[in-house]
């Protein structure tokens, strides 16, 4: 395994503990969803992407951080935010809630 997968697992485990901990749910999805859900890697991933219940997007946003993540402002807060942790991007995506066909939760 290469140092660049090595780097988004390590922010994958980071990120699902922090959620877990402030009880926000989180479903990593993309590719990395796509992964979890078979149970192996099946490919170089070029980000790490979670969904959020909108509800819970600011406080999401201030628990990755009080965690070390550094957020950007590259993205409408309403729709995302991007992040970097330990120098792997990584984003959150915001949904409505009552949505389905979630892959991975946290």
């Amino acid at each position: 395994m290469d140092e660049k997968t090595e780097g988004q697992l390590r922010v994958i485990h980071k990120v699902i503990a922090v959620m877990q901990a402030a009880d926000i749910s989180a479903w990593l999805f993309g590719g990395w969803g796509l992964d979890a859900r078979i149970g192996r890697i099946t490919r170089e991933h070029g980000d790490v992407e979670f969904w959020v219940e909108r509800i819970h997007a600011e406080r999401s946003k201030a628990a990755l951080v009080g965690a070390g993540a550094t957020a950007l402002t590259t993205q409408p807060p309403e729709e995302a935010c991007e992040f970097t942790l330990d120098d792997v991007p990584f984003s959150t995506l915001t949904l409505t809630g009552g949505q389905t066909n979630r892959p991975f939760s946290s």
